[in-house]
C-alpha cells in the first residue's frame, strides 16, 4: 500500500514538474509529443504483449479484461468531460473535469498494475511516468488560456495531479479485493491499462504521424525487456 501511494505521488510531482517547467520556457510541445509516444509504446507493448496474454492464460480471464476495458470506457462516457488536450476548451471547469478523471484513470491503472506485480509492473509505471512529463505540459497549457494566471494554471495542475495519487490507491485497494480470485485483478488490470495506451494516448501519436516510429521503439524496448527479465506475467 504504501509502495503504490509512493509511486503515485511521484507521478503526480512528475505531472507538476512537467507543467512548472512549461510556464517558465518555451513552447516545448514538440519535445512533449516525442516522450508521450514513448510512453505509449512502453503501455501498448506491456497490455499486449505481458498482461493480456497472461489475462487470457486463465480461466474467466478474457471476459475480465474486456470488462476492464469496459469499465474505463463507461467511466469516461458517464463523466461527459472532454479529452485534456481537446482543441476548442478554454472555459476552466470542463479543462478541469476532463484533466482530472484523466488522471483518475491513469492512477487507478496504475494500482492495478502495481498490485499485479512482475515486470510488467515497472513498465507499467516507466511508461506512465514518461507520459505525465508532456501530460503536465499541455495541461499547464490548457489551464493558462483558461485561468489567463501563471499561479492559477499551476494550482489547477496540482490539484488535477492529486487525482492520480487517490486513482493509484482506488486501484491498488479494488485489486486487493479479488486478488484472491487472481484472473479478476489481471483481467480488470490489462483491460484498464490497454484503455489508457489505446484510447488515451495513441490518438495524440496519431496526430502526428512522425511520431508513430517511437511508440513502435517503445513496443520493441518493452519485448526486450520483457525477454532479458524471463519475460511474461508473474502469477
Amino acid at each position: 500500500m504504501g509502495f503504490v501511494a509512493l509511486v503515485s505521488l511521484a507521478a503526480a510531482l512528475v505531472h507538476v514538474a512537467g507543467g512548472w517547467v512549461a510556464l517558465r520556457l518555451a513552447d516545448l510541445r514538440g519535445e512533449a509529443d516525442q516522450v508521450s509516444a514513448l510512453g505509449a509504446g512502453f503501455l501498448l507493448g506491456t497490455a499486449l504483449l505481458s498482461l493480456v496474454p497472461a489475462a487470457a492464460r486463465t480461466s474467466g480471464g478474457a471476459e475480465f479484461l474486456a470488462l476492464g476495458f469496459a469499465l474505463f470506457l463507461l467511466l469516461r462516457v458517464l463523466t461527459g468531460a472532454g479529452h485534456h488536450g481537446e482543441e476548442g476548451t478554454a472555459s476552466l471547469w470542463p479543462a478541469f473535469a476532463g484533466m482530472s478523471l484523466h488522471s483518475l484513470i491513469e492512477g487507478v491503472a496504475l494500482g492495478l498494475a502495481v498490485r499485479g506485480g512482475g515486470p510488467a509492473a515497472r513498465l507499467v509505471v516507466m511508461g506512465l511516468m514518461l507520459h505525465k512529463i508532456p501530460e503536465g505540459i499541455s495541461g499547464a497549457a490548457l489551464f493558462f488560456t483558461a485561468t489567463g494566471s501563471p499561479r492559477g494554471a499551476l494550482s489547477s495542475l496540482v490539484l488535477t495531479a492529486l487525482a492520480t495519487v487517490a486513482g493509484g490507491v482506488l486501484g491498488y485497494l479494488g485489486g486487493g479485493a479479488t486478488a484472491a480470485a487472481g484472473p479478476q485483478g489481471l483481467g480488470i488490470a490489462a483491460g484498464g491499462i490497454l484503455y489508457v495506451g489505446a484510447t488515451e494516448l495513441l490518438p495524440q501519436v496519431l496526430r502526428r504521424r512522425g511520431l508513430v516510429w517511437l511508440s513502435l521503439v517503445g513496443m520493441a524496448l518493452v519485448l526486450v525487456m520483457l525477454r532479458a527479465g524471463g519475460a511474461g506475467h508473474a502469477h
